[in-house]
């Protein structure tokens, strides 16, 4: 009896092994990974899989997020949409509520694909007399019943990881348009590499966006701060202003002051205690 219980328990930790291994392999593959998706594909419960996941991050494997996991900290980090919509929630909302404030009637604004521009999307629904360019497939669904904002979409192919329109037709038809404002994500910002991100696609849309707005606003929450991602698609100097959710470190104020980007962020705020640029690489 002894011998047969050993059997067992050791085949069942051959398969969590086995079943760990696979799920690298798939978040290699892929950027990120649900639970919901993983508990399907291994037919086993969300509960084991979400020990998995914890057992995994604390090997410095991934990071977890609500409903899955992401690579972390690397430069290539092109998140599912349904993760980032659920990460850093808190944050994003207070940027989309400080970018509404900065929404006029009359404006014509550019929107892209991230999860915080579709938080802006949310807080604009009740102003009018409003146009909204966007690649952004989400952001479409969100304005469709929004009877005073004109919402514009650029077209090209859709992305289902993002949700999103890319390639040459999406940046040709965004050629065509200038507007008053564009916010533009990204998935790290640093004062040595400037603004870059995970996905080379949403790079060329974001830069295309910037180039086309009078006033050119990034949307960073604190996470993005100190990190550098695959593609620069902008310098500093690049953008008038960045939204975040929290006060930056003194570093980070001095240069912006001295280059002249203004800042916005909720009030009373605790400054950020981990956006170090040693962090970069």
């Amino acid at each position: 009896m002894c011998c047969f219980g050993f059997t067992i328990e050791w085949e069942a930790n051959m398969l969590s092994v086995d079943r760990r291994n696979r799920i690298l392999e798939l978040i290699r593959e892929s950027g990120s990974v649900s639970v919901t998706m993983l508990s399907e594909l291994f037919k086993v419960s969300g509960e084991t899989i979400r020990r998995d996941l914890q057992r995994m991050e604390n090997q410095g494997l991934l990071k977890r997020a609500y409903g899955g996991a992401y690579l972390g900290d690397v430069v290539r980090q092109d998140v599912h949409i349904e993760i980032r919509r659920n990460t850093y929630r808190e944050g994003k909302h207070r940027i989309g509520c400080t970018c509404a404030e900065l929404i006029n009637s009359g404006d014509t604004i550019m929107l892209d694909c991230s999860s915080t521009a579709l938080r802006i999307a949310s807080e604009i629904k009740q102003k009018s007399n409003i146009i909204v360019i966007t690649n952004s497939l989400d952001i479409l669904i969100e304005l469709s019943d929004a009877p005073n904002i004109h919402v514009i979409s650029c077209g090209g192919d859709l992305n289902p990881l993002s949700l999103s329109f890319v390639g040459m037709t999406a940046i040709e038809n965004l050629e065509k348009f200038n507007v008053d404002k564009a916010f533009v994500s990204c998935t790290g910002v640093s004062i040595k590499e400037g603004i870059t991100d995970a996905n080379e696609m949403q790079a060329y849309i974001r830069k295309r966006m910037l180039d086309s707005a009078q006033k050119r606003i990034l949307i960073a929450d604190y996470t993005k701060f100190g990190k550098v991602t695959l593609t620069k698609f902008a310098d500093l100097e690049d953008v008038h202003m960045i939204v975040t959710d929290q006060i930056l470190p003194d570093e980070w104020m001095t240069l912006l002051e001295n280059k002249q980007i203004e800042l916005c962020y909720p009030e009373r705020q605790e400054p950020l205690a981990e956006c170090d640029e040693d962090d970069d690489q």
